[in-house]
């Protein structure tokens, strides 16, 4: 769900096709949303997430330590530039 300044809604639904872990399917989450957030030329972003874990690791506070992360969570930075 995207909000915008004036407090307008943009809904957007996806499915993952892959059975994965809750912490995976955060990071596409936001993956997909950072995609379609370049893609509607959108170049001010405040992300909002329910897992602390994918939050502190995107913020630079916690390390990833799990393989699986890595490459979304590489992902992700390189989408945030």
């Amino acid at each position: 769900m995207f909000v915008t300044p004036s407090g307008g809604l943009v809904p957007y639904s996806f499915s993952l096709l892959e059975t994965c872990s809750n912490k995976v399917a955060e990071y596409e989450a936001i993956i997909i949303g950072l995609e379609l957030a370049i893609e509607m030329h959108i170049d001010q972003l405040e992300v909002f997430g329910d897992s602390q874990l994918i939050i502190l690791q995107i913020n630079g506070q916690y390390e990833v330590r799990n393989a699986k992360l890595l490459p979304l969570y590489q992902r992700t930075k390189n989408l945030m530039v």
